[in-house]
Formats: C-alpha cells, structure tokens, sequence
C-alpha cells in the first residue's frame, strides 16, 4: 500500500454511519476530510486538494453524480480521482458514473481490502479509471 506517505482523502456521504465507518477505517493510514453535504464538499475540495475523493451517489440536494462532474468540470480539481462508494452498482448507474467522470466504484457493503487496493491504484495512477 502506499500509505508511507501522508495523503488526502476526502470522504462525502450524508449518512453519518458511513462517514464515520470510513473515517475510522481511514484516518489511521491518511490525513481524512469527512463531509456530509455535496455542495460544501465542492468548495471544500478547492480549497483543501485532496488526492483522492470517496464519493456517495444517493445524497440530498446535489447528489454524488453532479458533485462529480463540479469538481471534474472545475479545473482546480478535475486532476482529483474519484471513486463512487454506492449500493448502485446497474449499468444505468455505471454509465452515468464513468459520464461524470469517476474512476471506480466500490459497492456497499464495503469490502475494505478492495477499497485500499483499488486507493493504492488511484494514487499511483490518478488518470486511469476502472470503470
């Protein structure tokens, strides 16, 4: 894993278990930013760069799709992989992931060997996408 050095990662999900599941998870290897709004996620994303965002799809307000097509838009955070965190895993649902920009999907419930193999990849390799 390449948690050796000290990475951002953002986390966006408006359900408080699952934020902090992944903070608790997370901040143990990397710096975390956990939010729960997608549209102060936005702006919070400009200005904090995190290397890597974990994203929810099924959110009040600005949902996980149009979150990730702001930031991907934005040239101050397209470089910023994105990896979708969703029980959404149809191909309705894929299309319009890999539309707005995502990099991958990980499925909840969430098998956290995956998450940090599919982390370490998007990392090393922030332009590349699995989906």
């Amino acid at each position: 894993m390449t948690q050796t050095e000290e990475h951002t990662i953002m986390i966006i999900d408006d359900n408080e278990t699952n934020l902090e599941l992944l903070y608790e998870a997370l901040s143990q290897l990397y710096d975390v930013i956990a939010i729960a709004d997608g549209a102060y996620a936005i702006e919070t994303a400009k200005e904090e760069q995190p290397e890597l965002i974990l994203l929810d799809i099924m959110m009040p307000g600005i949902d996980g799709f149009a979150v990730c097509k702001a930031l991907k838009t934005d040239p101050a955070t397209t470089h910023i992989p994105i990896i979708f965190v969703s029980a959404c895993d149809d191909q309705i649902n894929l299309s319009k992931m890999k539309d707005a920009g995502g990099y991958a999907l990980i499925t909840k419930p969430i098998e956290f060997t995956q998450l940090f193999e599919i982390m370490d990849t998007a990392l090393i390799n922030p332009k590349g996408s699995t989906l």
